[in-house]
């Protein structure tokens, strides 16, 4: 959980080659979605950047972030940074 100032809040997070699961977000106490950093298949692990919320103006806002997991295997979610505005 982060407690941020901004008009704007984007988020880097990691996705993954193996063990990527998702994370619900929400802002405020509101689910605003639910974001998947699995990337099986993929050529590598790397980051992505995904837009979740703007607002008339600044002002402070509560970020959870809630790793859902893989039932029964190890997973992760990793995030890079918190983009704000």
């Amino acid at each position: 959980t982060f407690k941020v100032n901004a008009k704007s809040i984007g988020i880097l997070y990691q996705k993954y080659t193996k063990a990527g699961c998702t994370a619900d977000v929400y802002i405020d106490d509101e689910l605003v979605t639910t974001l998947n950093a699995d990337f099986t298949g993929g050529w590598g692990n790397y980051v992505e950047c995904a837009e979740l919320k703007s607002f008339d103006s600044a002002g402070e806002h509560t970020v959870k972030i809630v790793p859902k997991g893989l039932e029964g295997k190890a997973s992760k979610f990793g995030v890079s940074a918190l983009a704000i505005a």
